[in-house]
Formats: structure tokens, sequence, C-alpha cells
């Protein structure tokens, strides 16, 4: 990210069921994202990173809730979150996210989602959940090109689009 440099970034470490902590001389947060209280003008950031965190967040709402405080407004939001994945319990893993799921998630936190995409098409999640990697598709550069697809308003109708990895959306927190 330009201007993000190691004395300007935070580092988040989820930790299910914990308060916040704050390490200020190592710029690491710790703590639970379902605790919103405990953000409320503590961290005010120009833009988080929540990659694949979401599936393991047991109560979804309120962990956004806690996102959309720890944003200052106008700040981004770059979200992401499985929806056809291996479980992965990393300590526990609770959700899957279509993209209309984790967009009703995040508006209902006060985010406008700007853009949303989904990771993967059906031919490579299926691969991938049997157990392929990318050498079974001819390599990454073949990949590429179909991993990064748009959602559609109307439910996908080629069988191409009816399955994909991961949901992911930039939003943003609203001004004022």
């Amino acid at each position: 990210v330009p201007g993000c440099t190691k004395s300007r970034y935070w580092t988040y470490d989820f930790k299910p069921d914990v308060g916040l902590r704050l390490d200020k001389a190592n710029r690491v947060a710790t703590g639970d994202l379902t605790m919103s209280h405990s953000f409320v003008g503590m961290l005010q950031l120009d833009m988080v990173m929540c990659n694949q965190v979401f599936e393991h967040v047991r109560q979804p709402f309120d962990a956004a809730k806690s996102l959309f405080h720890m944003i200052r407004p106008g700040g981004l939001l770059l979200w992401s979150a499985p929806f056809l994945e291996r479980s992965h319990a990393v300590p526990k893993d609770f959700f899957r996210y279509t993209g209309d799921g984790a967009r009703e998630v995040l508006q209902s936190a006060g985010f406008k989602v700007e853009v949303m995409k989904r990771v993967g098409n059906s031919r490579i999640t299926s691969g991938y959940l049997l157990g392929f990697g990318t050498g079974d598709f001819g390599g990454p550069a073949k990949m590429s090109h179909n991993l990064i697809q748009e959602f559609g308003e109307d439910t996908p109708t080629h069988p191409n689009k009816w399955l994909y990895i991961s949901t992911v959306i930039v939003a943003r927190r609203p001004e004022g």
C-alpha cells in the first residue's frame, strides 16, 4: 500500500474472547473483534485489511461494527472471507460467505460496499477442494485470467460461476 511504512501500520492479532490490548511500542493490537466497545476511539485507521478472518468470528455482525469503529470516516476496508473452503479450525471455523451475505454483514455495520468480487470459478474451486494445485491447471499464468471475477446482480447462470473460493470486498466508512 503506497505510503504505508512500518512506522504507520498496525498489526491486529485476533484472539477470541480476549479484550483489546494495545502494544503501542510494537504497533500490535490483540483481542476479539466482537468486543466493539473496546475499539471506540482507541484505533482510528485509514485502512484495514481483513483477510480470511471472519470465518473464525462467532459474531460477524458485531465484528463488522468493531471494524467500522476502527476506521476513520472516509477510510477503507479491504475484506475477504471464504465461500467454499476446506475447514481450518484455527482456533474455530464457523462461517462461509456468499457475496450477498458478506455485503449484508458489512452494510449492517455502516460500510458502503464499493467493489465486490469472487475469487475462482467452478473449475478452479472444484479442483482446489479435491486437492489439486496450480500446476494441475497449467500454472499460475493460465489460472490468473479466471481467478478474480465480478459478482453479477443476478444469480449466476453459467456453470463456471456457480462455485468460487472466496468473496472479496472493498468497502468505505462514509464521511461524517
